[in-house]
């Protein structure tokens, strides 16, 4: 797991929480796409209207953006001076939609932004006196590049 692996070379303790999960897609989690009965149109409309578009036995796009704004709020109210998480693509496209103002609706938000699996987003949350916090996107996306000295392995 890339958490345990970043968390052991930080020094960080690993926290597990699943408001950041990404979203479950159902039936189609885990089902490769050459499979010749691969269900394209249901694909196909997830991907044309996905707030509006239910997958079978998977979760609603509005119940994904409820939770993963709640585990967001969690993060942002904290008095953690430094937080690390490890997650995936969905989850990164939904807070950025937040912090950014865009319409986490839209399906070219999710068409369009490319989160590569190991990449890093960095944002960046001033708190002011009053309790008031300002977050600011610092980078979306860049590679991961991280060193173990004792293996020499690169991440």
């Amino acid at each position: 797991m890339l958490a345990e692996q970043v968390g052991g070379l930080l020094g960080a303790p690993l926290v597990v929480d699943d408001g950041w999960r990404e979203m479950a897609f159902g039936e189609l989690d885990g089902r490769p796409f050459t499979q010749q009965d691969y269900p394209w149109p249901l694909l196909n409309a997830f991907s044309r209207d996905p707030a509006h578009t239910e997958l079978p036995g998977g979760e609603r796009l509005a119940d994904f953006q409820h939770r993963v704004i709640h585990a967001w709020a969690q993060i942002a109210t904290s008095q953690a001076d430094k937080v690390l998480i490890v997650t995936h693509g969905g989850v990164i496209r939904l807070i950025l939609a937040h912090l950014l103002g865009v319409d986490w609706r839209n399906p070219h938000w999710y068409q369009r932004l490319t989160i590569e699996n190991a990449s890093l987003t960095h944002i960046s949350l001033f708190t002011d006196s009053d309790g008031e916090s300002y977050p600011t996107v610092k980078s979306i996306a860049l590679p991961l590049r991280l060193r173990d000295e004792q293996t020499k392995q690169n991440w």
